[in-house]
């Protein structure tokens, strides 16, 4: 059987951050590339402030609904203010079992009151100074939850499109309707116990802010109703739980103050048992301000994934490795053995190890993520995005990474940047800026020749005040730069 494969080709904000309207379109999403195996970049460039990241805490948030978990607290501030609810629409291209979809999820996020287990809110009391004890008002807290949603497709057959059909699609709010289509409902509750589970599915999907359509309650009901539905669910839980990972800029903060090293890890190897594969993901914390302890049982993970790291490292910086160095053995609270490692960095030919708390910023970063960059090579269904890629890379190797992921990779990356290397490097079609205008938050540039400098091109349009949805000038840095740069 060929191996699915997964990808993002649209994504579509609505009131999302700073972004009233914003629509991306991804490189392969083009006739001949929408089914294609080979690898998809897509760069975001714009000023401080203008809805990069909000790109990728959207994914972060389409990565939590199929998954079928909560939102969490951090995402009710990506409602924008002043606004009750988000959307957000994402289409992927699906080939499965020798078939080619096309299939759409829409989402809408709101806010409402956090519960204790017990189902009172939430309350936390404001004072005004630590003097008032007792005193100020009692908040209610609020969180994200997944209001609306709705799954739509279509399957390329016979060298053209079907026509689109709606799946399921469902209000949270709403406890009178559980599920459109009528189809869709009798499939999934042919019988009264089933519609009493699925009615309960719903109303628990609601309680904890969660995706109804990818709950856990919601992909069990489906594998004894509808296959399609059951197919569909399946495929796109293990897209976003194996597939799908965000790396955030906030994670650079550890290794900026010199306390931790995140190292994000993707490990896919032969199950146990001899059949099929076995994926492990995630992020290990790598203490630097003191040693590292980790549970005896993981240590064959984190061996496995240092080997697999150094195989790489070792010709991105020549000659270094990561090194484990064990210093010794101590119990766990629940009495499980642990081991004690200090990360070291060793060069060929030299035999000092460098604790990597002394390594630069740059080195440290670059350990931390490229495991997952070198998976998102490999795998032709993952898809990878990092904020602030280039922060601490040298310029040459940023460009060498991506032109090396553009050349012979197989997998989706999309990053934000703000050294302008890669508009060097990148076709037109992997660079999209984002603009000024909050109700066209997403451009490409246009009439760019193929002969043409992207980077030229685009510092142009902003020094020279071209396209000034671009960029927006403040004071007198609406002349061009190169007459206005004093801070006088």
């Amino acid at each position: 059987m060929s191996e699915d494969v997964i990808r993002i080709q649209e994504l579509i904000l609505e009131d999302f951050q700073n972004v009233a309207k914003g629509e991306v379109q991804f490189p392969g999403n083009t006739k001949e590339g929408f089914f294609g195996s080979q690898s998809d970049v897509l760069g975001i460039y714009g000023q401080n402030g203008s809805g990069k990241t909000a790109l990728l805490h959207a994914l972060a948030v389409l990565k939590s609904a199929l998954s079928g978990k909560a939102l969490g607290n951090e995402a009710l501030h990506y409602i924008t203010q002043g606004k009750e609810r988000a959307f957000i629409k994402a289409v992927f291209s699906i080939k499965h079992k020798n078939r080619q979809f096309r299939l759409e999820y829409s989402m809408i996020m709101g806010r409402r009151p956090k519960f204790h287990t017990d189902g009172v809110p939430e309350k936390i009391r404001v004072q005004e100074s630590p003097a008032d004890s007792g005193a100020g008002d009692e908040t209610v807290l609020s969180t994200a939850v997944v209001e609306a949603e709705s799954l739509k497709y279509a399957e390329f057959e016979d060298n053209r499109w079907s026509s689109r059909r709606t799946l399921a699609e469902c209000s949270l709010n709403r406890q009178d309707e559980l599920l459109k289509p009528k189809k869709s409902l009798a499939e999934l509750a042919n019988t009264q116990s089933r519609l009493d589970d699925l009615r309960l599915a719903k109303l628990l999907a609601a309680r904890q802010g969660t995706s109804f359509l990818f709950s856990a309650d919601m992909n069990r009901l489906a594998v004894g109703g509808s296959d399609v539905l059951s197919g569909f669910l399946s495929v796109m839980r293990n897209y976003a739980e194996y597939n799908l990972y965000i790396i955030s800029s906030r994670g650079w903060g550890p290794i900026t103050m010199n306390t931790g090293l995140p190292f994000h890890f993707r490990l896919e190897e032969q199950a146990d048992e001899g059949t099929g594969r076995k994926i492990s993901m995630g992020v290990m914390m790598f203490r630097l301000d003191t040693p590292t302890v980790f549970p005896l049982a993981y240590s064959r993970l984190v061996e496995k994934t240092v080997i697999s790291l150094n195989e790489v490292l070792s010709r991105v910086i020549p000659g270094m490795r990561l090194k484990l160095r064990r210093l010794g053995s101590q119990l766990m609270q629940d009495g499980s053995e642990a081991i004690v490692f200090e990360p070291v960095t060793t060069r060929d030919g030299r035999p000092e190890q460098i604790p990597l708390r002394d390594e630069s910023e740059g080195i440290k970063k670059l350990i931390s993520m490229l495991n997952m960059f070198v998976a998102a090579y490999h795998s032709p269904t993952m898809t990878l995005a990092i904020d602030e890629f280039d922060a601490g890379l040298h310029e040459y190797l940023l460009g060498e990474l991506l032109v090396q992921f553009r050349k012979g990779g197989k997998g989706q990356l999309i990053f934000t940047s703000h050294n302008l290397r890669p508009l060097e490097c990148l076709d037109k079609r992997s660079i999209v800026f984002t603009t000024s205008n909050p109700e066209e938050r997403y451009i490409r540039l246009k009439n760019v020749k193929a002969n043409n400098n992207l980077r030229d091109v685009y510092y142009n349009q902003i020094s020279n005040g071209i396209n000034r949805e671009l960029y927006e000038m403040s004071g007198d840095s609406r002349r061009p730069c190169h007459k206005t740069c004093s801070l006088e």
